[in-house]
């Protein structure tokens, strides 16, 4: 038996020596109180555990919502697309067609 990293006889010499010290009675109480607290603390660890998964999948729910939006793929830049526009005059080749 592993109980902690504590084999069965260290176990025992520890409960002796805990009996002696702290008597029948406190020695019951104590280790009452350290199953309530492991309990609580293995409570709390589902509870954290529970939170993580849950923000996870969230977090993969969005990302699959709004999957168009991301673009793993970076877009390259022409020449064409660094040059600023024209100013426009206002008139197009169609007016200058329809105006003669």
């Amino acid at each position: 038996m592993n109980f902690l990293g504590i084999g069965s006889l260290e176990l025992l010499v520890v409960m002796i020596i805990g009996v002696t010290v702290v008597g029948p009675k406190r020695l019951i109480l104590g280790v009452r109180t350290f199953k309530k607290f492991l309990t609580k603390l293995k409570e709390q660890r589902d509870y954290i555990t529970e939170l993580i998964i849950d923000e996870e999948n969230n977090i993969n729910e969005a990302i699959e919502e709004n999957i168009e939006l991301i673009n793993p793929v970076p877009i390259k830049t022409t020449k064409k697309d660094k040059k600023t526009p024209k100013q426009d005059s206002g008139y197009s080749s169609e007016d200058n067609n329809n105006g003669k």
